[in-house]
């Protein structure tokens, strides 16, 4: 059978749109020829992210975007259609996330697996996510710091403010004054200064001159010292000491009223029975001084008898 020109028209055209439709795919990333599986993630924002940007896992390519739109009538969703070769199968839990697959910001979806036993099925949602970009990062990293360059130029305003005020201007201004006498002062005082530092110096090499003469002084304190420690004069003084401690024990047992004199100090009861016995024997004394006859019988020749009647 032989065919028309116009049927072989028709087929060429239709083999020619093949080849451009499958050549335009292929030239987006997408081979016809491969089997691949279709998955779905939801974004609120895309951040540059285009059709045919790769799809990694584990830093390999398993497939590319084929698909971006916005979810239904939503103008707030982002639906992005995945396309994913048929050999990777994924994982129920498994994570879409936008990141940045170069320095330049190129973006990419690097899929994060979950780690069960359980896969999607095809035209599944996966889970989204989106790297923080460089940038937020950088600000996120910086914004302590900026707080505490805002919390120091303020401590920082706050004292210039305060220097500034009137009665801190005239303090300062008085400071500045004392310090220009001060400087002054020194250096009419320049050429006496410059004296008492030469008297010091001279003091100093002096002192110096002496040294060996300050060495033998001390050596000889020294050996004066030893030479007392090795003669009979520290024995003496332990002596000494251990007298004087006897007598604070002895004044201490009379201060406490022990012994005869501790109760002759201490006791006013007993001193007043002596003074009472001196005084009766001070009388005693005195009868016996001039009525001596009463106390005492004393004879030459003896007693003489009574006559007998």
């Amino acid at each position: 059978m032989k065919l028309s020109n116009e049927t072989k028209i028709g087929i060429i055209v239709l083999i020619v749109l093949g080849l451009f439709i499958w050549g335009l795919n292929f030239l987006k990333g997408l081979d016809m020829l491969k089997r691949t599986r279709t998955y779905y993630a939801v974004y609120s924002s895309i951040r540059g992210l285009t059709g045919a940007s790769p799809i990694t896992v584990n830093g390999m390519r398993v497939g590319q975007i084929e698909k971006i739109s916005f979810l239904y009538d939503s103008k707030q969703s982002i639906l992005v259609k995945l396309a994913i070769q048929k050999r990777f199968k994924l994982t129920q839990g498994s994570i879409a996330r936008i990141y940045n697959a170069d320095i330049m910001g190129t973006k990419a979806i690097e899929i994060i697996p979950n780690d069960t036993n359980v896969y999607l099925k095809v035209n599944d949602t996966l889970l989204s996510d989106i790297e923080i970009e460089l940038k937020e990062q950088i600000s996120r990293e910086l914004s302590p710091i900026i707080d505490k360059v805002d919390i120091l130029l303020a401590g920082l305003d706050s004292i210039v403010l305060e220097a500034l005020h009137k009665d801190n201007r005239r303090y300062i201004s008085r400071s500045i004054t004392n310090l220009y006498l001060t400087t002054q002062m020194i250096q009419e005082e320049k050429e006496r200064i410059r004296d008492i530092l030469a008297n010091i110096e001279s003091v100093t090499q002096m002192l110096k001159a002496y040294n060996d003469e300050m060495d033998k002084i001390m050596s000889s304190t020294a050996n004066l010292t030893a030479a007392i420690n090795k003669s009979d004069l520290v024995p003496a003084i332990n002596k000494a000491n251990e007298a004087l401690t006897e007598v604070h024990n002895i004044l201490a047992k009379i201060d406490s009223g022990k012994g005869t004199l501790g109760l002759l100090v201490n006791n006013d009861s007993l001193y007043w029975h002596l003074d009472s016995a001196s005084k009766s024997l001070d009388l005693l004394l005195k009868d016996l001084k001039n009525s001596p006859k009463k106390y005492v019988h004393f004879s030459l020749f003896g007693r003489k008898e009574k006559s007998k009647k």
